[in-house]
């Protein structure tokens, strides 16, 4: 679904931020933990929605605009999607069903946009 989206709107959206969301998410970048710390391990997520979804919007001729990972705090995950929609035409969200209360009252009540659970 939302490779089609993305086929269909790249005409359109020439500059798409993209967003991953979530406490447990973490950068594929990141150096893992020590065995001090491991316990912090559980329950974290490596983020591969972002990195797949930058690179397809490149292979539709989209500019994908990275502003990484943001925690489970409504004020950070406010901050940061003002941001990319004042930056991009379009902006997509990836993370966790815990976001998805927050970002849905976030962009309806600022933005007056459709929101895309999938």
């Amino acid at each position: 679904m939302l490779l089609e989206v993305i086929s269909a709107f790249s005409v359109c959206f020439t500059k798409v931020g993209v967003i991953s969301t979530g406490n447990e998410v973490t950068s594929l970048s990141s150096t893992p933990l020590d065995d001090e710390t491991s316990s912090q391990l559980h329950g974290t997520i490596y983020d591969i929605n972002r990195p797949v979804l930058l690179a397809t919007l490149q292979t539709y001729n989209a500019a994908g605009v990275d502003y990484g990972v943001v925690p489970d705090d409504a004020v950070q995950l406010e901050m940061a999607i003002r941001r990319a929609l004042e930056e991009c035409d379009m902006v997509i969200t990836t993370g966790g069903k815990n976001n998805c209360f927050v970002l849905s009252k976030l962009f309806t009540f600022y933005y007056n946009v459709s929101w895309i659970d999938q």
